[in-house]
């Protein structure tokens, strides 16, 4: 082919000649007249489109920019196709500050377009960072086809990662999980797609694949099972149940007793695999399935649940009763409680009666066939709705916006199913062809490796060149316009040519007869290595963090020589892409940047009058060293010589894999957690601190359950009506209940002996899931200095303070609490010589000074008061109330210590002293009487009844006021015979009364010494 070019041009300079390029049609023009126009569909529309971030990402007025999606799942951003004016609206009266005032609430029907084009399933949709509707609470698991079955000693069902960049089961997976396999192809054995499986152990990755071992849960057999996890587009999964808890030993039920309406609790025989933190929420609709003996069982959840193991707190059965009894089950076919159904909606935001919101029966697919919306008949008329064909959207049935400003949300995401299997090359011809409307005849994905499209979407009126550029460099592919074909393919399937060199011919330096030959057969140009980037980051969908923005990089180590710094980012957050991919093509764009910066210039023959911008080129040079570059530039002059312009070009880097942090790739939905649950406890008691002992006051206890925490607000009312913000709280009490009885005891503290009595009681405690990490055991110097103090707040509303040396953990916040140091702080009972005992649901709250402490401003009188605690993402009226009558017991005196009693021989008049009181100022434990007085002025009532202690015969109250002195030197009243006779007593030496006695202080009477003596 040289040969002809040589005979009628003579060789000389590259681009020489009077006409040079100003005739030639160069590479850019073909760019923007022939692939231009056709990747972006009719008319002239600039190619150079907005950003996809620079469009706004949610709205709520109908008629915003729509959604174009396509993928197996991607989140997206919505927007609101129709909207009613408002279904109904309530305004309840209220009164604040003494105003009577009406409060809006507003419930709207809408339709919320989610794509603009058919979609298989809305997996969740949730509005201002609120869920909405979602689908399944299954969120935890691995899909991937990267896993092994096999069977094992046991039998165990083995499952093993294929190498050790796949998902690490340690990471998801834990011992006695609940789990479900799905979509494994069997070749052999009894289905595993069916029922439930338990972990009965995790490997975690080291030289070898991480592995799980399951054995069976639901009465199945596996022996003789072969099975394989299918393929990439159809991947197996190991699914973490959610929806269900397990009782392996049985269930026993029985009434409650101490709640106002009686309640079936339902208790594990035994230590169960039960976790029910996050799981339930109040108002659950739940059933009761394979418990031997009880058969299904609808109950309703009616107390928030905690992380109990063997112990599963209060239902309540509105349409049947469950008796009491213990029903069977065995370990590899346990009794569940399970969802009775998922209506999928979270509490408050549809109404659940009279009709529940079901979003199934309101969701449209975007089919050329649906029907109308019913919402929007019902308010616009039977004739007058559209079917909105081709767009799938969610309608919202009588939806609270009162939660949301009384208007939809203004920002709202979906998690939409698209496509049921998609991959890169087909992903592309769908874009091409719905979205710019070519033919599929004029779009060749042929040259693009068949590999699974996760997902990604378009917003608004984005130009085919703007929407195809995103997909392009994820996959790291490229286009050519071949004769009126797009042709997509990946860099290293594109076209190839070899350029033929030797030392006596060569096609490069092509010059016509009588130019005077280059000195090079090419030119070397390099970018500065300033230029070059030292890092890239990749923005993207994260399906291993449900969907969240994710963001992975790669960068130079710096190596020697390398004195800058240049950072690049690319953002692609409207794609799917894995940890592993992102990081991958991080990696690549890196690695292809520095490759790229070599560019070779040089003119070929006509006989390469052919080769189209990214062409492959590859050669020898004179040295015997290969080159491959790729196109970026040609043009061709009038005497039909090609200039060319070209990259250097690696073609292995496509099939670059680094060693990237690894996760889960199980491609679930977003499960945005609802607010945090809390366990709010009031305690009213003798102060543990100076300084909370001068005024009165009450302490909070807001312990967490579960759920996001985010601090909470605490509202008090004084009428049960208006509520007003006290403060905004970050800090979390360590709260539980008591599980068994602590008994009757000595009380630590006694007259006469500095040494403290500490019990070997013991008793059964289950902390909330946030308090288990900080209980521990204490030497008894630890606890008399103040750590592992409690406040024992039992059903009847009474508080013992106390303190605990020993705790042994059983598991999921359930401990065994002993060597106990009983009635502190003067919360021994009766006369002071025993302390009662705390019945189990006696609640515990650590004193550790994480409650939060409410103080007043003197009141003289007890007072009726209410306290919403409302946690972060909640309103006030979605808390219900919890009444509070305070005694101001940190204020008041404490009990006297000792009472004596003498009868005077002759005259048989008893006397009454007191001999040793306590004082509110905080002492050392230990601390022996006198005690100094705290109160300002020192004064004892003295109570007398009649013989058999019930009714009140006389008072009789000394004090010191208008003594001159703050304290009373003769603490005695006398009883005379007289006043017996009257009382109904016989006067003499050893008569037997009934007397309490009370100190009397600034905020009121202390608690009664009470005895018969």
């Amino acid at each position: 082919m040289a040969s002809l070019m040589v005979g009628a041009m003579r060789a000389g300079g590259m681009f020489a000649g009077p006409v040079g390029w100003a005739l030639g049609i160069g590479a850019a023009l073909i760019d923007t007249f022939v692939i231009m126009p056709a990747l972006r569909g009719k008319g002239r529309v600039d190619a150079a489109g907005p950003r996809l971030l620079d469009l706004p990402v949610g709205s709520n007025v109908p008629g915003a920019p729509r959604i174009w999606a396509i993928g197996g799942r991607v989140r997206v951003p919505t927007h609101v196709l129709w909207q009613s004016e408002k279904v109904r609206e309530a305004q309840p009266a209220t009164n604040k500050t003494g105003t009577n005032a009406q409060i809006r609430r507003v419930w709207f029907d809408a339709l919320i377009a989610l794509n603009d084009r058919p979609c298989v399933a809305l997996q969740q949709l949730h509005g201002n960072g609120k869920l909405i509707i979602y689908h399944s609470r299954n969120v935890y698991g691995v899909t991937s086809s990267r896993m092994a079955l096999s069977i094992v000693a046991g039998p165990r069902i083995r499952l093993t990662a294929q190498t050790t960049l796949d998902p690490d089961f340690v990471s998801i997976f834990e011992v006695n999980d609940a789990v479900e396999l799905r979509d494994w192809v069997q070749t052999a054995g009894a289905s595993i797609n069916t029922g439930y499986f338990k972990v009965l152990a995790v490997v975690h990755h080291t030289t070898l694949p991480s592995y799980i071992e399951l054995g069976p849960y639901s009465g199945q057999t596996i022996s003789g099972i072969v099975a394989t996890a299918g393929n990439a587009f159809a991947p197996a999964t190991i699914r973490r149940v959610d929806n269900v808890l397990f009782a392996e030993a049985g269930i026993t039920a029985y009434t409650s007793t101490v709640q106002t309406n009686p309640r079936t609790t339902l208790t594990a025989t035994s230590s169960t695999n039960w976790r029910i933190a996050g799981l339930f929420g109040m108002g659950d609709k739940l059933i009761i399935a394979n418990a031997v003996g009880l058969g299904p069982a609808p109950v309703e959840l009616q107390s928030a649940a905690t992380g109990f193991t063997g112990r599963f707190k209060p239902l309540h059965a509105p349409s049947s009763t469950i008796p009491d009894g213990t029903y069977g089950a065995s370990a590899t076919n346990p009794a569940r409680i399970e969802f009775l159904q998922d209506r999928g909606y979270t509490t408050g935001i549809f109404p659940s009666s009279p009709v529940p919101f079901e979003p199934s029966a309101y969701f449209y697919n975007g089919s050329d066939t649906q029907s109308p919306s019913s919402l929007v008949i019902a308010d616009e008329g039977n004739g007058n709705v559209p079917g909105y064909r081709g767009v799938a959207y969610q309608g919202l049935d009588d939806f609270f916006a009162t939660q949301f400003g009384d208007s939809l949300p203004y920002s709202m995401e979906a998690i939409i199913d698209v496509d049921q299997s998609m991959d890169w090359g087909r992903a592309i011809q769908t874009i091409m062809v719905e979205r710019c409307n070519l033919t599929a005849s004029t779009v060749d994905v042929t040259g693009i490796t068949q590999r699974p499209f996760l997902g990604a979407y378009l917003r608004g009126p984005v130009p085919a060149i703007t929407a195809i550029q995103p997909i392009l460099i994820a996959g790291q592919l490229m286009v050519q316009d071949r004769d009126g074909v797009l042709v997509f393919t990946e860099f290293a399937n594109a076209d190839e040519q070899t350029i033929e060199n030797g030392e006596t011919f060569s096609d490069f330096g092509t010059r016509l007869d009588g130019e005077t030959p280059a000195d090079n057969k090419w030119t070397v140009e390099d970018m500065a290595t300033e230029d070059l980037p030292t890092k890239i980051g990749i923005r993207h969908q994260d399906p291993d963090n449900q969907f969240a923005d994710g963001y992975q990089f790669f960068g130079l180590r710096h190596p020697e020589g390398l004195n800058h710094t240049n950072e690049q980012e690319v953002d692609l957050s409207q794609m799917v892409l894995t940890r592993l991919d992102a990081v991958t093509l991080a990696a690549v764009l890196l690695r292809r940047a520095w490759v790229n910066r070599r560019r070779y210039r040089f003119t070929l023959p006509a006989s390469y009058i052919h080769l189209l911008e990214s062409d492959l080129l590859t050669w020898t040079d004179d040295d015997g060293t290969p080159h491959v570059g790729r196109i970026i530039q040609r043009d061709i002059g009038s005497d039909f010589r090609v200039g060319i312009v070209c990259i250097a070009e690696d073609l292995d880097l496509a099939s670059y894999v680094g060693s990237p942090p690894q996760s889960v790739t199980h491609r679930a939905t977003l499960n945005i957690a609802g607010p945090a649950s809390l366990d709010v406890i009031i305690v009213d008691a003798p102060a543990t601190r100076e300084g909370q002992n001068r005024k009165p006051g009450i302490h909070l206890a807001i312990g967490h359950k579960g759920g996001p925490w985010a601090g909470a607000a605490i509202y008090e009312s004084v009428d049960g009506t208006t509520y007003d913000l006290v403060d905004i709280v970050g800090r979390r009490a360590l709260t539980g209940e008591l599980v068994s009885t602590l008994t009757s005891a000595t009380p630590a503290e006694q007259i006469g002996v500095s040494t403290l009595t500490t019990t070997a009681q013991s008793v059964d405690v289950q902390w909330t899931p946030y308090s288990e990490v900080y209980i521990t055991s204490r030497t008894t110097k630890e606890v008399v200095g103040g750590l592992n103090w409690v406040a024992l707040v039992k059903p009847d509303g009474t508080t013992e303070i106390a303190a605990f040396t020993s705790a042994v953990a059983l598991g999921n916040g359930l401990f065994t609490l002993s060597g106990w140091l009983r009635g502190l702080r003067g919360t021994s009972d009766v006369a002071g010589n025993t302390v009662s005992a705390c019945p189990a649901d006696t609640r515990i709250v650590l004193l550790n000074g994480d409650t939060y402490y409410r103080e007043f401003d003197g009141e003289i009188t007890p007072q009726a008061l209410s306290y919403k605690i409302v946690p972060s993402g909640l309103g006030l009226d979605d808390v219900d109330p919890i009444g509070f009558v305070q005694t101001r017991r940190n204020a008041l005196p404490l009990p006297p210590r000792t009472i004596t009693k003498t009868i005077d021989a002759t005259t048989f008049t008893a006397r009454f002293t007191v001999t040793h009181q306590w004082s509110r100022a905080v002492l050392a434990l230990g601390t022996q009487p006198p005690h100094p007085m705290d109160e300002p002025v020192e004064s004892y009532r003295f109570t007398i009844y009649d013989v058999t202690g019930t009714q009140v015969r006389r008072k009789k109250t000394i004090t010191a006021s208008a003594t001159g002195s703050n304290t009373i030197r003769d603490r005695w009243i006398e009883y005379t015979s007289a006043e017996q006779s009257a009382d109904g007593y016989t006067p003499g030496p050893s008569t037997l009364f009934t007397v309490s006695v009370e100190q009397l202080g600034e905020f009121g009477a202390g608690p009664h010494w009470f005895k018969k003596f």
